[in-house]
């Protein structure tokens, strides 16, 4: 779970400009003034931007050339350097590829599910216009619950850090069937993909557990999509996320199906 305010005390229809109104989605484990420069981690060294994410600092006016990087903790890379995150390997790559300057918008945020990444997509495509962008999909049956206009929930398994709100809680667990997060997930898959492709704009994901594709592709399209992650046995500095080496297998087949939905030549 992870809960926090968001910038500013008003709701995101009162907001005055298109990225405050993206910036609306982002939620503070630390506060946001906090979260820029330097901080440290499981003895791993973040940098965050102005924003608060742990990425490249954001051109706003669109024109950088950028890949935008969209899940959970372990898209933001927890207690690994950065230099070791899959995003980084698959920044390189196209940067190598392509040979341009290449910025990495990493928006992934800890402790959240598909409702974040369509959110984040919703929000900040238009604004920051990404060159391509990859998803690992978060465990699905993570759910996002807002309590107020400017202040979420993200319901997962574990109950750590669900005092104040035990009751709304209880109610996730009995209503998150499989089939409701199995759907929930599903929506946000066909909404980054319709979205994405409306704004021709490469698109190719993973997902952090299993699902079976030929399940998966009753519902959307699978062209995207890579496959699951293939844990390779190691684990960051603090333990418990995905180590070295399993990155490196997460970028590996992110750039395969890059490749396959013809990425490396689309802009040759």
């Amino acid at each position: 779970m992870t809960y926090g305010p968001v910038r500013g005390r008003w709701n995101i229809w009162q907001r005055t400009t298109d990225w405050q109104r993206a910036t609306y989605w982002q939620h503070a484990v630390i506060p946001l003034a906090a979260r820029e420069g330097p901080s440290h981690v499981a003895g791993v060294e973040y940098r965050f931007n102005k924003f608060g994410y742990r990425s490249d600092e954001f051109d706003l006016t669109g024109s950088a050339p950028a890949l935008m990087f969209i899940g959970c903790s372990n898209t933001n890379g927890a207690a690994l350097p950065w230099e070791s995150l899959w995003t980084t390997i698959v920044t390189k790559h196209f940067a190598s590829s392509w040979k341009i300057a290449l910025r990495q918008y990493n928006l992934a945020w800890g402790g959240t599910g598909s409702d974040h990444v369509a959110m984040m997509v919703h929000q900040c495509v238009d604004i920051l216009k990404p060159r391509a962008i990859f998803v690992l999909w978060p465990y699905i049956h993570r759910l996002t619950w807002f309590e107020e206009p400017d202040k979420r929930w993200h319901f997962k398994a574990s109950a750590t850090g669900m005092g104040t709100v035990r009751t709304e809680y209880d109610s996730y667990l009995r209503l998150s069937t499989d089939a409701h997060c199995f759907y929930n997930f599903i929506r946000n898959y066909n909404f980054v993909d319709d979205k994405l492709r409306l704004r021709n704009i490469p698109f190719v994901c993973g997902s952090v557990e299993p699902i079976e594709r030929a399940i998966l592709e009753r519902y959307v399209n699978i062209k995207p999509y890579a496959g699951h992650v293939e844990f390779q046995g190691d684990l960051a500095h603090d333990n418990t996320h995905f180590g070295d080496r399993t990155h490196v297998k997460i970028a590996e087949m992110m750039i395969e199906r890059a490749g396959g939905i013809g990425l490396n030549a689309h802009f040759n």
